[in-house]
């Protein structure tokens, strides 16, 4: 109990501070104004890569891009001519990339989210404008797609299992190539009326030149949040829609009992509906019965061999999509707890129902869900069910303050987490990511109670000339949480990172290198259960190249306890991608010293 009374009171000394915060407006910084015009249309618009709508005859809104990779504050090299328009059902971009050198221009036809290679122009749109999350609408010359959604809790990661239903469409052409996008406004979570405003951010990557560019500019340590301008539509509404789905999955089971004899047949008939309505134009409902998920792609490969931890697979299953970047919580980035909400744990849900959404400075997701699953010995008698809810407030600029519960139970065996995260720009280039969860795992009846904590911390800085970083995690020994994708708990680790930037003379002798950055990095790790302690050092040089290729270089110095045995590990790692044309680009990896093998019996350090 005095546990659960310390959560309560780290919650309400939160929840002052936030107050405190966003009455003050310390940190918070205002989004620069920058009104993108743009145009209603009643002429029907072909996606067909053409630009010969009256409609992109009009003054574009940009003609150039500032960079923000490998290098910071550069011109992009070429121009890019932008178009924005609207009508009642669908918002439209129009794109026309200027190219000195269209003949070096790189496509490819290409699986969806796999063109990142080649040249490419974007668009993200904050469609709430609340500066916490984004659609974001990738596109190559030949028209092949990558979208997905970010979180600014999660800025460093676009998740791309998120695909939404929109057009586009290329050309090549003399000086360049063009392109069309039109993006349903169903697609999209916005309040409608009569003037909605949403943030806009426009990018494009030139493959021949290595650099990626954006306008508005990103300066250096700020997200796209921060850096986004303005586009006001007027009179769009989002229609409230309804969606039904049922199913019906049949399957017939036949054991061998002995060379070709076969037991009965025996059937497996599973009817199954799914629904889903827009309550607003910015809240979802959705409620499943017996879903089928049959029509979800295979899971990417990963090789397992020898792997320490266990590898994770992103959710791709419909039902679970819709409000995924408001699950992103506060985690330490490459740290043990990946997710603290996996849905993925949900293995096979019977009965499921979902309300997500905004409503004004507020993100939120409501899930339940009963799940069907085996019993299998050891596990406690009983169906799971699961209960999780997420809340996240805008504090301006990027900064949000989250809560979290998670819950399962099953058959009197329950698992209760409660949470809350912070993240705040002290100022233009350094940002604290915070948080902390309680979890209670209990059987009823039982007075066997376990309590446990777990905190994260990152203090990230950032300018032109400099990126550093300090991280530390916790996950004491009566952490538990059945939700959460944690690759290894019951540990405590620190984290530092620094690494200069430096961009050599365009006319000097290494006028080849765009940027190179030296860096040294030093995680330790204290393991609570047996009071081992890890450590590694890696010291390492990346140097980004003319065009874009890239080179990187390694040494490790580590020393890694397992099952009970301290081993020693020294290599040498290096990595290499090298576009040698348009149509062949090669990447290398090698690595070189100390290697160990995970074996559960008898581990043991060899070279390799």
């Amino acid at each position: 109990m005095a546990k659960t009374l310390s959560g309560v009171k780290v919650i309400c000394f939160l929840g002052v501070l936030f107050v405190f915060l966003s009455v003050s407006g310390v940190g918070a910084e205002d989004h620069k104004l920058l009104r993108v015009p743009t145009h209603s249309v009643s002429e029907k618009i072909t996606v067909d890569g053409v630009l010969d709508e009256e409609v992109w005859k009009n003054p574009p809104i940009r003609r150039s891009m500032v960079t923000f990779s490998p290098v910071y504050a550069q011109s992009l090299g070429e121009e890019t001519l932008v178009w924005a328009a609207y009508d009642r059902d669908t918002l439209y971009f129009a794109f026309r990339c200027l190219d000195t050198r269209p003949d070096r221009i790189k496509t490819s036809i290409s699986r969806r989210d796999q063109m990142g290679g080649d040249d490419w122009v974007g668009v993200v749109i904050d469609s709430i404008n609340h500066r916490q999350s984004s659609f974001e609408f990738y596109c190559n010359p030949s028209g092949i797609q990558t979208d997905g959604v970010t979180s600014a809790v999660n800025s460093f990661r676009l998740n791309t299992a998120v695909d939404f239903v929109w057009q586009s469409a290329g050309k090549i052409t003399e000086s360049g190539y063009d392109l069309e996008f039109a993006i349903p406004l169903e697609s999209l979570r916005f309040k409608g009326g009569d003037r909605v405003r949403m943030g806009v951010s426009f990018m494009r990557y030139i493959n021949r030149l290595g650099r990626m560019g954006a306008w508005p500019e990103i300066p250096a340590g700020q997200t796209q949040f921060n850096a986004m301008a303005e586009i006001e539509y007027h009179g769009i509404q989002s229609r409230l829609r309804g969606e039904i789905l049922p199913s019906f999955t049949a399957g017939r089971v036949r054991e061998r009992e002995s060379g070709q004899s076969w037991s009965d047949a025996e059937w497996n008939l599973k009817p199954g509906l799914s629904f889903k309505y827009g309550v607003t134009s910015s809240v979802t409902a959705e409620a499943t019965v017996n879903p089928d998920f049959s029509q979800v792609e295979s899971d990417a490969f990963q090789v397992t061999i020898n792997q320490r931890y266990p590898l994770f697979f992103d959710e791709k299953r419909p039902f679970f999509m819709e409000g995924t970047e408001v699950l992103d919580f506060g985690v330490v980035p490459s740290g043990m707890l990946y997710s603290a909400v996996h849905t993925r744990n949900i293995v096979n849900p019977s009965l499921a129902a979902k309300v997500s959404g905004s409503t004004g400075r507020v993100s939120f997701v409501a899930l339940a869900a009963g799940e069907e699953m085996p019993d299998s010995v050891g596990a406690p008698p009983g169906k799971p069910f699961w209960g999780v809810a997420r809340a996240k407030v805008s504090m301006g600029s990027d900064n949000a303050l989250g809560f979290l519960y998670s819950g399962r139970s099953r058959g009197g065996e329950d698992n209760t987490v409660i949470g809350t995260d912070l993240q705040y720009r002290f100022f233009g280039n350094l940002r604290l990511s915070a948080s902390w969860l309680h979890s209670r795992t209990g059987t009823e009846g039982s007075e066997a109670e376990m309590d446990g904590n777990a905190a994260n911390a990152v203090l990230q800085f950032m300018n032109p000339g400099l990126e550093t970083w300090c991280a530390f995690e916790l996950y004491d020994r009566g952490f538990q949480m059945d939700s959460a994708f944690l690759i290894r708990g019951r540990i405590s680790r620190w984290q530092y990172f620094l690494g200069p930037m430096l961009t050599p003379a365009r006319d000097g002798a290494m006028g080849w290198i765009q940027q190179l950055q030296p860096y040294f990095h030093y995680a330790g790790l204290h393991d609570l259960e047996s009071g081992m302690d890890d450590s590694k050092i890696e010291l390492g040089t990346v140097f980004y190249l003319r065009q874009t290729d890239y080179l990187r270089l390694e040494y490790h110095d580590e020393r890694e306890g397992w099952l009970g045995t301290r081993f020693t590990l020294r290599y040498f790692t290096s990595s290499a991608g090298f576009q040698l044309s348009r149509k062949i680009s090669v990447s290398a990896s090698f690595r070189a010293g100390d290697q160990l093998y995970y074996g559960p019996g008898e581990p043991f350090a060899g070279s390799g």
